[in-house]
């Protein structure tokens, strides 16, 4: 782990110890709310991570989330995230309570092998080096996203180009995606194949309703970790519960 990593980590733990001075025995209600979005439009299919054996097909936006994370002592910051978890849906507009961490191995899990460490730290890699700020190129935005798909899915398994069939086995693949972003996700895939992703670490924000029906608010989110300076200034000013988020619309659908 280097250095930087371990400074960060050192002041979110100072950071932990504030939220629990400030909240006392009751549990942290912060929430995260979904601005707005960019990105392509794409069909995602993906095997049931139940392994029941069915797979599902989702037309969606495949992009960047642009949200707020609202701090229940109060405070507000700006973040941008990536869609973690399709078994839910959420709008512009919508707010919802999050379980934060900051960890390169969740412990939350909706997607075919997620709670592996191995693809944990590929998506931390992805979201760090190529998510971590506004993404004006929608295509370049679709890829990010679809790569976080593929290796939440599937790992880093020698996979370096996007998946578009189920062919070899893949958990996730898509189609109808623009040639820009089929490029830019290969790239990205290609990126992580050769990367040490040892010691990689995001913030993933849980879905307080993960585990509850498809049609309430709420989404799990990935983004990239937080700058040492500012974990420290948000620790300062007691600021207790750091997460990353992302989200876009669907329409809730009948199951």
């Amino acid at each position: 782990m280097c250095d930087q990593t371990k400074k960060w980590l050192a002041a979110l733990s100072l950071l932990g110890i504030v939220m629990a001075s400030a909240c006392g025995s009751r549990a942290c209600a912060d929430t995260i709310k979904l601005n707005s979005y960019n990105g392509d439009n794409i069909s995602i299919h993906y095997k049931d991570p139940s392994g029941s054996g069915h797979t599902y097909s989702v037309n969606a936006t495949a992009g960047q989330f642009d949200m707020t994370y609202y701090v229940s002592g109060g405070g507000s910051f700006n973040f941008y995230g990536f869609c973690v978890d399709l078994s839910h849906r959420v709008g512009d507009g919508t707010q919802y309570a999050i379980n934060p961490s900051t960890t390169n191995n969740p412990s939350f899990s909706n997607w075919p092998n997620y709670g592996s460490e191995t693809n944990a730290q590929a998506v931390a890699y992805v979201v760090n080096k190529y998510g971590s700020g506004a993404i004006s190129n929608n295509d370049m935005a679709a890829a990010v996203q679809m790569a976080i798909w593929t290796l939440l899915g599937d790992g880093a398994n020698g996979l370096t180009t996007l998946p578009t069939t189920s062919g070899g086995g893949n958990n996730v693949w898509f189609s109808g995606v623009h040639t820009g972003a089929t490029n830019d996700a290969n790239s990205i895939l290609a990126d992580v194949d050769k990367a040490s992703l040892t010691g990689s670490v995001a913030s993933w924000y849980q879905d307080l309703y993960q585990n509850q029906p498809p049609c309430l608010p709420g989404q799990s989110v990935v983004s990239a970790a937080p700058e040492p300076a500012s974990v420290t200034l948000l620790a300062g000013i007691g600021i207790g519960c750091l997460a990353y988020g992302w989200h876009r619309r669907k329409t809730c659908a009948a199951a």
